[in-house]
């Protein structure tokens, strides 16, 4: 068993138990004080001292309005007024609250969270992480070539006359087909160039022969294949993921009490599961119901099935089933 040293900050039971009866404390001189370099993070025991602790070491109490609270975020911290209800449904004991103060050192990889926090800290990046900026740069330039842009966007093309609900189709499948066009398409190097007619030079939509698209395209699977960029990237995209992470923690309360509140919740639950729509959570079997009867009621002659070579309207599928509205 290792023998506990007298100058041990460590604080144990028996440490507590009595104040008087130590000897130790009787031969320990002004000069063999326990050192309290380790209250902070970098080692500076300075006149830079905490709020809280004086040069001597010894703890200053503070009002509870200068601390943050261990359990919960006020929405202050963000620029968001805190919510009554929200800390009514969150605070359960509000007897036993506890606070603890937060100290960060700005060293590191804390750099990010200080300026998540307003204190901003220059950190200067590596020499390999500049060349790798300047090779997503690249790309990202390269990109801007061939993503196709058009002159005027088609949101100010399109002129909207009448601003309501647009009208239901009475007849959606059927089609005028449009007369050909003057359009004329040419294959060079397996690129196909539309122009306006067969007699143009100028082509509609110019795109990158064959030899620049392959010579970009081996150059992106290069950048791809790099180690370097790879880990980069990789951290980057975690770290994205964490931010993602850190907005749900903060805000995932608030916007389910926002959720709640808002009157017959239950016809705007709808799911969106891959590439289709889960309309079991749409409504309860009550609003069902109801509205069931209400067609019924309102529209009894609307025909809604074809079955055994007969159209039949809604009151005679509730009759063939000895049902009544």
């Amino acid at each position: 068993m290792r023998p506990t040293s007298p100058k041990s900050p460590v604080a144990s039971a028996s440490a507590f138990e009595s104040m008087e009866g130590s000897e130790d404390e009787d031969n320990m001189t002004d000069n063999s004080k326990i050192d309290l370099t380790y209250l902070h993070t970098n080692g500076n025991a300075g006149p830079n001292l905490p709020d809280h602790i004086n040069a001597n070491g010894e703890a200053i109490q503070i009002a509870a309005s200068s601390m943050i609270r261990s359990h919960s975020v006020s929405g202050d911290l963000h620029g968001v007024p805190p919510d009554p209800i929200a800390a009514d449904i969150l605070r359960k004991e509000p007897e036993h609250e506890t606070f603890a103060r937060l100290n960060i050192s700005p060293t590191g990889i804390d750099s990010l969270m200080y300026a998540a926090l307003g204190l901003y800290v220059i950190e200067v990046p590596s020499p390999d992480e500049v060349d790798v900026y300047v090779v997503l740069q690249e790309c990202l330039e390269m990109r801007k070539r061939y993503v196709f842009k058009e002159a005027v966007a088609p949101w100010e093309k399109e002129v909207i006359s009448d601003p309501s609900t647009p009208k239901p189709n009475p007849a959606p499948f059927f089609y005028a087909p449009e007369g050909k066009s003057d359009h004329y398409f040419e294959m060079q190097d397996g690129v196909i160039h539309v122009y306006a007619n067969k007699d143009s030079k100028e082509e509609l939509f110019p795109v990158a022969d064959a030899t620049t698209f392959f010579t970009d395209l081996h150059h992106i699977l290069r950048v791809i294949a790099a180690g370097n960029i790879r880990t980069l990237c990789h951290h980057r995209l975690n770290l994205l993921e964490q931010k993602f992470n850190l907005h749900l923690m903060l805000n995932s309360d608030r916007e389910f009490l926002a959720q709640k509140s808002a009157p017959h919740r239950d016809f705007y639950n709808v799911r969106k599961v891959d590439t289709h729509v889960h309309h079991s959570a749409c409504m309860n079997q009550k609003h069902l119901l109801r509205f069931i009867k209400s067609k019924l009621r309102k529209e009894p002659d609307e025909v809604v099935i074809f079955r055994d070579g007969t159209y039949l309207t809604l009151k005679e599928v509730f009759e063939s089933l000895d049902l009544t509205g």
